[in-house]
């Protein structure tokens, strides 16, 4: 994907994009996909409203790690939850061996 035209075509029939903060987040939910955008509290915590969406993009969920290496486990668990919400069938563990197609 060589240009902004194509990857908003792509990130328009994506079931769910998960990215940090940057242009392709911007882009995909300026297009409307439904999108994790997740970063460290501290820098994003001004761009979540009360309902954990982006104060800019409603198709944009804001996912906080909360600080520290030893919480990006908690991260990497809350965004397997929410995709895992999106298919009826997977395991919320990641104990267990789970495709997400």
């Amino acid at each position: 994907i060589d240009d902004f035209e194509n990857l908003a075509a792509f990130l328009s029939v994506m079931d769910a994009v998960i990215s940090p903060c940057t242009t392709t987040a911007e882009l995909s939910g300026a297009v409307g996909a439904r999108t994790y955008l997740f970063g460290r509290s501290e820098q994003l915590s001004w761009r979540r409203g009360g309902d954990g969406t982006d104060i800019w993009h409603p198709s944009v969920e804001v996912v906080l790690r909360p600080g520290g290496n030893k919480m990006r486990s908690v991260l990497v668990q809350d965004l397997f939850e929410r995709l895992c919400a999106l298919r009826e069938s997977c395991s919320t563990s990641l104990n267990r061996e789970v495709r997400i197609v």
